[in-house]
């Protein structure tokens, strides 16, 4: 038996026998993707799924920095914002340092595990 290849299907040439077919979904849309047959995503696309279950909210944004100049964002995957601390001086490093002793710099948004955001979701 063999069947005809249709708009709404493409024929599978893959060795499960005759009539074997596959449907054809719309584009994906995810990072770097456009799969259309469901099963051949990119790896970006198949990590923001992942990131997405396991409850990422995005990429942390404390600002990275090489020979003094700018160099992006962390980028990591981060949970949540970093929590509020109490502050300390810190006369030996000459510096404030947090209470409950996470990372003490700059953090406009959101902070991965490293400066100081939470573990997970």
């Amino acid at each position: 038996m063999t069947t005809e290849a249709t708009p709404g299907n493409v024929r599978l040439n893959d060795g499960l026998g005759p009539g074997a077919e596959a449907r054809r979904y719309p584009a994906c849309q995810g990072l770097n993707c456009g799969c259309a047959d469901g099963l051949s995503h990119s790896a970006e696309c198949q990590r923001e799924h992942e990131d997405a279950i396991d409850g990422v909210l995005g990429p942390c944004s404390v600002p990275m920095w090489v020979a003094g100049c700018p160099a992006g964002t962390c980028g990591n995957a981060a949970y949540g914002h970093r929590p509020p601390s109490r502050m300390w001086m810190n006369y030996g490093a000459g510096r404030m340092m947090r209470e409950d002793l996470r990372y003490d710099g700059h953090v406009p948004g959101l902070a991965c595990h490293v400066h100081g955001g939470p573990q997970s979701a």
